[in-house]
């Protein structure tokens, strides 16, 4: 799925909870992780092969370029985002069937 044109849009969200007691939440990478924990990580990467290094080194700066973009929902956005996964029968499309919703539209 492609994003507006002009516009990276990406966000984490996950479902906590089971059935009608469910919800979304932003997912937190660094929940509970101590500075201390995550120079243990970086330590470990600096034991990597150059080629994996320079797999993560990418990973971080596409996460700041992510933090950096002006393109981000508002809050009635995540509000329709929230309702259409709480939707319990919601209807799904193959990658074809939505290659042509969008071409539709000139997308």
């Amino acid at each position: 799925m492609a994003a507006p044109r002009g516009c990276d849009v990406r966000f984490s969200i996950s479902v906590v909870g089971a059935g009608s007691g469910s919800y979304i939440a932003p997912m937190w990478y660094d929940a509970g992780m101590t500075k201390d924990q995550v120079q243990e990580i970086l330590n470990r990467v600096l034991t990597w092969p150059p080629e994996r290094q320079a797999d993560i080194a990418h990973v971080a700066e596409l996460m700041e370029e992510q933090d950096s973009s002006s393109c981000h929902l508002t809050d009635e956005q995540l509000a329709e985002v929230r309702r259409r996964r709480a939707e319990k029968n919601a209807k799904t499309l193959t990658m074809d069937e939505w290659d042509k919703r969008l071409r539709r539209f000139g997308v």
